[in-house]
Formats: structure tokens, sequence, C-alpha cells
């Protein structure tokens, strides 16, 4: 906002420059150049005319005569003052009564020649730009934000720029601007902030950093980044519920933080647990689990390929070995429309009235039971402990299939891998 272009609102000829170098500093009413006009010469002999002739009429004559002399001077004076003739010479034009041939360009503030064009002897056409000063004392930074940052940002925040070129010294500025449009290839908006400069260290095209201090937002409920999973339609966080369970959660993201954190504004509670490693892990098998049923239901011809899979929200169902030591001894399975001998599978262990047992931590799979820990044969994820107490009068069951012998549930049903009817494992 503090550039000036130097020009005239008259033609002429330049008689002489007194600023011939761009980059050149200007101090305010510094003389920049003279230049001779006929048609200043003959505005000033207008008015000096008219001036002459009232000034001779004195007080005698009639008052129209007067009065149109006084109109005429009037008239001349409004020329000069149009071709920027100030006041201070138009007194000096009707003191001396002397014509000046040439008028004198000034400086009208403090600054730095940026442009050029005027020389020795050119004729100038009026409107023509002759110099063009800008005043550095305070500069505008152009600072490009992310759309993310967009809601942190407000007119009037104060700011810290730094130059890679001079560590160690900060500039102090203010938000002044923010622009209304998207830069669509750096996706990115353009912040305007002014920085003082009174010793002219900062120069035009200069690269710098800028760090604005936008005002924190307080009392949210926050997650990391990494906890969010982004799936389109929907925003979902893993809620862990304890126990080695699990479930997905629908939230609506708000703002993002610098710190690495989504704010939350509604979806989750205070306090709870959300997971922020392998949820992607978690997420898809549960839906390969949820495609599996859908698929096996519809080749069945059975019930509403949309209906959701029953639910497995008890996983401490097990039969224990009959022995501390883990002794494998051989189950018989029955089968519809037959008999099948199953090479048993040790899935647990009795010590003191516990069954202990291990499990696999995903919901979806809390029909895996096994002696010992590992991976879970569905989904390979590490099993974890559980412990429950034993009743040896309870009734399990199993899947016919000895590769399925891992399936062991407290009710009859379909086996969660195969569809296949569970059957009960019969006493020793």
């Amino acid at each position: 906002a503090r550039v000036a272009h130097i020009h005239t609102k008259f033609s002429g000829w330049i008689e002489k420059t007194f600023v011939n170098t761009t980059g050149q500093r200007v101090e305010k009413a510094q003389s920049m150049l003279e230049i001779y006009s006929p048609q200043l010469v003959s505005a000033q002999e207008e008015y000096l005319d008219a001036y002459t002739s009232l000034r001779n009429l004195g007080s005698g004559g009639s008052a129209v005569v007067r009065a149109n002399q006084e109109r005429i001077l009037a008239s001349a004076r409004r020329r000069l003052e149009y071709f920027d003739i100030t006041t201070a010479k138009i007194k000096r034009l009707e003191t001396s009564g002397e014509v000046t041939k040439t008028i004198m360009l000034k400086s009208p503030f403090e600054g730095i020649v940026t442009s050029k064009h005027a020389l020795d002897g050119m004729e100038v056409k009026s409107g023509m730009n002759l110099y063009t000063i800008a005043d550095l004392s305070d500069i505008w930074v152009y600072a490009d934000i992310y759309e993310y940052e967009v809601p942190w940002v407000a007119v009037g925040q104060k700011a810290v720029m730094t130059l890679s070129y001079d560590p160690g010294r900060t500039y102090l500025g203010e938000v002044q601007y923010i622009y209304p449009y998207l830069e669509e290839k750096t996706r990115t908006i353009k912040v305007r902030l002014v920085f003082d400069n009174p010793h002219r260290d900062l120069k035009p095209g200069m690269y710098a950093n800028v760090e604005i201090a936008t005002a924190p937002v307080k009392n949210v409920i926050a997650v990391p980044l990494e906890a969010v999973l982004f799936s389109g339609a929907r925003n979902l966080v893993i809620v862990s519920l304890g126990e080695g369970r699990f479930a997905p959660r629908d939230v609506t993201i708000g703002i993002e933080g610098g710190n690495g954190y989504y704010q939350i504004i509604d979806g989750l509670s205070e306090g709870e647990v959300v997971v922020t490693s392998g949820q992607f892990l978690i997420d898809s098998e549960s839906r390969l689990q949820e495609s599996i049923a859908k698929m096996l239901q519809i080749k069945s011809g059975g019930g509403d390929p949309a209906m959701d899979m029953p639910a497995r929200d008890k996983p401490d169902h097990s039969v224990p070995d009959q022995e501390d030591s883990g002794s494998t001894d051989e189950h018989q399975h029955e089968m519809q429309g037959g008999a099948m001998n199953v090479e048993p599978i040790s899935f647990g262990t009795v010590t003191d009235g516990q069954l202990t047992y291990y499990t696999c931590p995903m919901e979806s799979h809390s029909f895996v039971r096994m002696s010992g820990p590992g991976s879970c044969p569905e989904c390979g994820m590490t099993t974890v402990k559980k412990s429950e107490g034993y009743d040896p009068g309870k009734d399990y069951y199993t899947c016919p299939m000895p590769e399925h012998a891992h399936v062991v549930t407290e009710a009859p049903g379909e086996c969660p891998v195969c569809k296949m009817d569970l059957v009960p494992i019969k006493s020793l």
C-alpha cells in the first residue's frame, strides 16, 4: 500500500533528473526531476494576466466588471492547481510577476526507487510513469497455509518470522488479511502478514519461515491421528471394551491440531480407550467375516443376506482336558447322517477348579479355544489367556471338521468358519 508512481498531468520535456538510478533512496519532498511544459507556461501567463488586471482595476470600475475579472482569475488559479502547482508557488508568481519556465517534481514520501523511466531531455506525455517509489519501512509477507490449518488462523493474530540465512534473529508481526480463495495447485490459502522493517533488512522477494500464534481450543475430546479410520462415508475409531474385546464407533471429526490429534465432536466420551495400532487389521478382519457369512447365507438360500451375523458376545466357553497334564484323549463327534471319529484337540487345563485356556482378542473370534499361547488360526493375532470356573457337567459343542477343532461353544448352532452344524462333545 505504500507505493507511489511519479508522473505528470501535462506534456513537456525533462530538463534535468536528480534521481538517476534504480534502488536509490529518496527522502520525502526530495527533488526528483525538473520539467519544461508549454502548457504550464501558458497557464501561468493566463493567471498572471488575470491577477494583474484585477489589481490594476483597484477600487474603480463597475461591480459587474470586477466580478467578471474575479471569475477569470479563479478559473486560471484552478487550472494551475489541477497541474499540481502549490499555493506557495502561486503566491511566488503573484509576488515576482515572472513566469517560471520549469517545475520541479518531488517525492511524496521516503522510500526506495524500484523503477525509473525518466531521462534527461526526454519528451513526456501526460500520465506517463516516470518513477516508482516504495516505502519499505514496513513490508508484507505472504504465507501459504494448508486447508486443515485455516480454522486456526484469524486476522490480528501475532506472528514470529525467521530467516534461514539469518539464524537466531526473529521478527514480530501480525496477520493482516486472509485471502478468500484457495490455490488449486498447492491446496493452500494465502495469508498476508505485516512486519516492521525499520532498518530495511528485509528485502522484497526473500523467503522466510512464519509461525502464527493461534489460540488453543480448550476442553475438547481428542484422539491421535492414527486412531481414526476413514472409510469414505464413515469415520471410525476402534474402542477397547476391556478383556480383549473391541467395538467400532462412528465419530464426528473436528479440527486437526498441530500436535498429532483430531478433535472429536461426537461419538466418544472422556476416558474411553481407543486403539491406535493394528486397528486396520481389526477392521478388515471383521469385514471379511461379515462378507463370508453373507456369501454362505446366499449360497444356502436362507434368510436375508443383509442380516447381521449371530452374536458372539460370550468368549469364555470351553472344554478342559480331564488331566492337569493336558494329555490328549480321543473324542467322538456325531454328525448328521452318521458318526465320525475326530482327533481331539486339547484346548484348556484345569487347576484348583479353574479352567484356563487361550483365545483370540477379536470379539468375532471368541469361539477359538486353545490350551497354550500362540496365534489365532483365523486371523493370526496373538492369543490371550482366559480363566473361568470349571463345571464338569457343562455341555460344549465343536465343529465336526478336524481342521476346525479349535471351534468350541457352549450352545449348539453353526460353525462360524464353515457353517456346518456343531456337534456335542461326548464325555469320556
